[in-house]
């Protein structure tokens, strides 16, 4: 027997033994394993967003800000911080309402807007449309732009030059003729001038 035929053999298995030794004795694991998500959440994102919707004739039906926005890949939702819904009325001699929310989203299809948290409502006085001013405070409400429709299932509180009125659950239709239905427990208040 040669001994020079085994030597490619013995180096192999010589090699091989100190490998698992020197793999043994390493006090950090040589291969460090990172989790992946299966997919990305956010596929991108806007510091300061404006969106503005026109009619044909290219006045602006409606406008939405945000301090920021994050669009989700895997819903296709759009995630906004601090917005701002401006609802312009179709006569110019009326002021538009302008919705402020802490957080929202929109749906995929765009068609619906849930603004979160503590929700403000409002539309200035016009003298010219011999309106007043109206504030309505809320939490969690549901828009539909495309119906001027807003609703919330939460307690609202409207209040208006001359009265307060509160209850619990809101139906609104926001373009002329206005159409606002306090659900439940409605109480009012009355101010005389």
């Amino acid at each position: 027997m040669n001994l020079l035929a085994y030597k490619g053999s013995i180096v192999l298995v010589l090699v091989f033994l100190s490998s698992i030794w020197l793999l043994n004795q390493a006090k950090a694991p040589l291969l460090k394993v990172v989790k992946v998500a299966e997919y990305s959440k956010i596929d991108y994102f806007s510091k300061g967003y404006t969106k503005i919707e026109m009619n044909e004739q290219g006045i602006p039906v409606q406008r939405l800000d945000a301090s920021s926005l994050q669009h989700e890949s895997h819903n296709d939702e759009m995630q906004f911080n601090d917005p701002i819904v401006t609802v312009y009325q179709v006569e110019n001699t009326i002021p538009p309402w302008v919705i402020n929310a802490e957080s929202g989203r929109m749906s995929a299809n765009g068609q619906t807007i849930f603004l979160n948290d503590a929700v403000l409502i409002s539309r200035a006085a016009s003298k010219s449309a011999q309106l007043g001013a109206i504030k309505i405070k809320t939490r969690d409400l549901m828009l539909e732009p495309d119906k001027a429709y807003a609703e919330t299932a939460a307690w609202a509180e409207l209040t208006t030059n001359s009265e307060v009125i509160s209850g619990i659950g809101l139906e609104f239709f926001y373009q002329q003729p206005l159409y606002i239905k306090l659900l439940k427990a409605v109480k009012g208040r009355r101010h005389v001038h």
